[in-house]
């Protein structure tokens, strides 16, 4: 990918160090931050899981400069980038190396997360395959990450705490179930760039 030959790419209002260790971010990404930019939301703690670059997280430290935000990943390497990203965007962000909330102990306003949700097995992207598969590909036809971050997401959301998820168009309907089988309320779908339904976030009750 033209990204890694360069090393850097910009997102969103900052440009970020990549390599074959992180994901390289999408600009349908940039929807999911371009959307709570424009909400009426004032988080004052963030939780972003599976951080890779850091991008959401540094981002989102930019638009609520009061905020905590705390980014996780289990990739040792990928927390090495983003901190080198955080530094370079001159962010606040503390990152903790953590497989989802193994090693989170505070509660947040806001979580949000673009994590593996690709199913290997019916994938015919050739170009995934020079990046990370650990943060591409999950098993259970792409939900098993999704089902874990919501099933437990309850315990480190504070009261009336929001989520906001990236997914596949196709896993919509499954991941607004789960939702509001665990709880959240006015559960909604947005869509990205190319006018397809990639991110949903609910309100916990």
């Amino acid at each position: 990918p033209i990204q890694y030959i360069i090393g850097n790419w910009d997102f969103y209002s900052g440009n970020y160090e990549v390599n074959s260790d992180v994901l390289i971010p999408r600009p349908e990404t940039e929807t999911l931050i371009e959307y709570i930019e424009n909400s009426k939301l004032q988080p004052k703690s963030i939780l972003d899981l599976g951080t890779g670059t850091g991008c959401i997280a540094i981002e989102l430290s930019k638009i609520f400069p009061k905020a905590t935000v705390d980014a996780v990943d289990l990739s040792t390497k990928a927390i090495a980038i983003a901190k080198k990203n955080a530094k370079n965007n001159n962010a606040r962000v503390r990152f903790i190396n953590s497989n989802w909330y193994q090693k989170v102990s505070l509660t947040y306003d806001l979580i949000v997360s673009n994590p593996p949700y690709v199913d290997k097995s019916t994938n015919s992207n050739e170009i995934l395959k020079f990046e990370p598969e650990e943060a591409i590909f999950s098993d259970e036809k792409g939900l098993k990450d999704l089902r874990t971050i919501i099933s437990q997401s309850k315990n480190y959301l504070n009261y009336k705490g929001i989520i906001f998820l990236e997914h596949s168009p196709e896993q919509k309907k499954i991941i607004k179930n789960l939702l509001n089988r665990n709880g959240f309320r006015n559960v909604t779908s947005i869509k990205d760039l190319k006018r397809k339904e990639r991110f949903t976030f609910g309100k916990l009750k």
